[in-house]
C-alpha cells in the first residue's frame, strides 16, 4: 500500500515537468549552412498546441522601447504540419499566419548590422552580424519571435556550429556536442 502511493505522489509530482517540457518553443540555426548569407532558422512550436495563435516577429526590443521592425530581416517563411506536408501562410507586418495544424517553421535572416540605410533608429547595438567561416555576433530578439498565447513560454534553443567554435551567451549553457 505504501509503495503504491509514493509511486501515486512520484507521479504527481511530475505531471508539472511534463506539462513545461510540452510548452518549450524550441528553436535551432545551423551556422554551418547559411542560404545565400542568410541563417536558416528552425522552430518548433510547444507540443499540443491545436490551436496556435500567430507566429510573431517582435517590433520592440525590452529596455530600449525602441521600434525596430526586425521582421524585414525575416524571409522565405516555410511550415510543415506533421506529416511533412506544406501549410499556407500569410504575413502581414510582423505577424505570420499558418493554416493548419503546425509541426515545424522555417525562414532565413539576413544580418542586420553594418548598414545604416536598413535602421529606422540609432540602435546598432541591436543588430546581428555574421561572417561565414570566421565569427557570428547574434542578438536573440532578432533570431525568433514567440507565438501568440505563449509569451510566457519558456525556448530551447540549439546552434549547430562549426567544429572547434565555441560560443558566449548571458544564459545558461548546455553543450550537447563539440557541434552542437
Amino acid at each position: 500500500m505504501k509503495r503504491t502511493q509514493v509511486w501515486a505522489m512520484c507521479w504527481v509530482l511530475s505531471l508539472p515537468f511534463a506539462v513545461l517540457g510540452q510548452d518549450t518553443t524550441r528553436v535551432a540555426v545551423d551556422l554551418t549552412q547559411l542560404k545565400k548569407d542568410r541563417l536558416v532558422v528552425t522552430v518548433t512550436p510547444p507540443q499540443g498546441t491545436a490551436e496556435l495563435g500567430d507566429f510573431v516577429v517582435p517590433r520592440i526590443i525590452p529596455g530600449t522601447y525602441m521600434e525596430i521592425r526586425h521582421e524585414r530581416f525575416y524571409h522565405n517563411f516555410e511550415a510543415w504540419d506533421t506529416a511533412g506536408n506544406p501549410l499556407k501562410i500569410k504575413q502581414k507586418g510582423n505577424h505570420v499566419s499558418v493554416a493548419g495544424d503546425l509541426a515545424q517553421l522555417t525562414y532565413e535572416i539576413r544580418e542586420s548590422y553594418g548598414s545604416s540605410k536598413i535602421w529606422d533608429t540609432p540602435l546598432g547595438s541591436a543588430g546581428s552580424r555574421w561572417l561565414p567561416g570566421e565569427s557570428f555576433m547574434i542578438n536573440y530578439h532578432l533570431l525568433t519571435g514567440y507565438f501568440e498565447g505563449y509569451e510566457d513560454a519558456p525556448f530551447a534553443i540549439t546552434y549547430t556550429k562549426p567544429s572547434g567554435w565555441y560560443g558566449h551567451t548571458a544564459l545558461t549553457q548546455e553543450a550537447l556536442s563539440p557541434t552542437v
